[in-house]
């Protein structure tokens, strides 16, 4: 049956070895790992970010940036997942998961869905070429991610600057270039899923800017797969900004508008 596991970046380092072992197994029922991660450490011992086991355990990896998102996302990760039969990751953080906001809601399915027989379902032994399984699996959510509608440009059509972004980065993006009055210059990616990233999408932007500014809590996660298309397309000629590449970022600590907005400015 559809499950939901509930965590913060703690729980889920306790749990790490049952995560992956569960991305080599799979599931039938929809299993969706949504996690809570908290920049700052508002209330946590550290800032650990949680998209590193996602990509260590090659399970899809969603980033809601809106309240109408977190909600929308956990519907869509419970479809991929059954599609895929594969654990999705939902990661949130502090300032989505401390906030309030409308949201408008769809129709309740008519019946709750009926646990399917067991039969010979046992995969608690996780073999070799279950991994073949996996990567199989993550290019198909490759596949699904490059036109999802959790993916979207706003800005000029050839921008001097292009902001790629994920979950809150997102609306700090926009508040930044709004103040700034740079919607004539600056475009912004904004990524709701980001791993595998949708490599044909993101190509699409990286080939009109010649400048790139990664806006991310709290790893350079997102940059650094970015930095991977890139290297991995030598006719791109790009400089790349962010929390690692030329420090545009602080490495450490929780974004807000005006840490965006003085690093754009700059």
């Amino acid at each position: 049956v559809r499950s939901l596991c509930v965590v913060k970046q703690n729980g889920l380092l306790t749990m790490g070895d049952a995560l992956h072992t569960a991305a080599l197994s799979g599931c039938w029922g929809g299993v969706v790992l949504l996690v809570a991660d908290d920049p700052n450490a508002h209330s946590s011992t550290n800032e650990f970010d949680s998209r590193h086991q996602a990509r260590a355990a090659g399970i899809p990896l969603l980033e809601p940036a809106t309240f109408q998102e977190a909600k929308d996302m956990i519907v869509y990760a419970f479809e991929l997942s059954e599609k895929l039969q594969q654990v999705v990751m939902v990661r949130c953080v502090t300032r989505i998961c401390h906030g309030r906001g409308n949201v408008t809601l769809g129709e309740l399915p008519p019946h709750p869905s009926q646990p399917a027989p067991i039969g010979e379902w046992d995969k608690l032994l996780a073999l070799n070429w279950f991994h073949d399984v996996l990567w199989a699996k993550l290019a198909q959510a490759q596949a699904a991610f490059e036109d999802s509608p959790f993916n979207w440009y706003s800005g000029p059509e050839q921008p001097e600057l292009l902001i790629i972004t994920s979950g809150t980065g997102w609306l700090y993006s926009v508040e930044a270039v709004e103040a700034l009055q740079l919607g004539d210059k600056a475009g912004i990616l904004k990524l709701g899923c980001t791993w595998p990233l949708p490599e044909k999408l993101v190509l699409k932007y990286l080939e009109k800017s010649p400048r790139v500014f990664v806006v991310e809590e709290v790893d350079p996660v997102l940059e650094q797969n970015v930095a991977n298309i890139i290297a991995h397309h030598p006719g791109l000629n790009i400089q790349l900004y962010g929390r690692y590449q030329r420090s545009a970022l602080p490495q450490s600590f929780e974004l807000n508008p005006d840490v965006v907005i003085n690093a754009l400015a700059s």
